[in-house]
């Protein structure tokens, strides 16, 4: 059995996306890591997020749906190699899935005693609204509970949200 890495960064990726997308996606996050001397594994986490005939809605929920599998993977992960640190990387409704993992997360810690810490969550132009991790909403709760680091990077001139925005789909998107 080969050791414990000492980092493992997960990447989720958003809404209609076909795996092509995600293996070029994770190849330049691979080489983009490396350019900046950080060496340690890469993984993507899938869901299906390509399904013809749904909405943003419904993908919405299925973004919901999809957190305890990402977080029954991290759990089980911890749990062979107890010292790694998590990083989460989540572009567009990838951060919704995060946000649901957390719960699951969380539960864990409450069933087995065994505090599981995300190191950081990284969340690249978030296709959620800003309140959602705000300290008066549970996942403002979680993240303060499960996560040591969180970022937000987000563009003013982001069209796709300014898009969801003006479509009334998400009111105050974080990214």
């Amino acid at each position: 059995m080969k050791p414990c890495p000492s980092d493992l960064i997960i990447f989720i990726h958003g809404i209609w996306n076909t795996e092509k997308n995600l293996q070029t996606t994770l190849f330049k996050l691979k080489k983009s890591l490396e350019y900046n001397n950080y060496f340690h594994p890469l993984v993507g986490f899938s869901w299906d997020s390509k399904v013809d005939g749904l909405n943003y809605s419904d993908l919405k929920k299925i973004s919901s749906m999809n957190g305890s599998k990402l977080a029954a993977f991290i759990i089980d992960y911890k749990h062979v190699c107890k010292k790694i640190k998590i990083r989460l990387i989540g572009h567009s409704l990838g951060a919704l899935l995060i946000l649901n993992s957390l719960p699951f997360i969380n539960s864990n810690f409450n069933s087995s005693k065994s505090k599981i810490k995300i190191d950081s969550v990284h969340l690249l132009g978030a296709a959620i609204e800003n309140s959602l991790v705000s300290k008066n909403n549970n996942f403002g709760n979680y993240i303060e509970n499960n996560v040591d680091n969180f970022f937000n990077f987000y563009s003013f001139n982001d069209h796709v949200l300014k898009t969801t925005k003006k479509l009334n789909r998400i009111n105050n998107p974080m990214g």
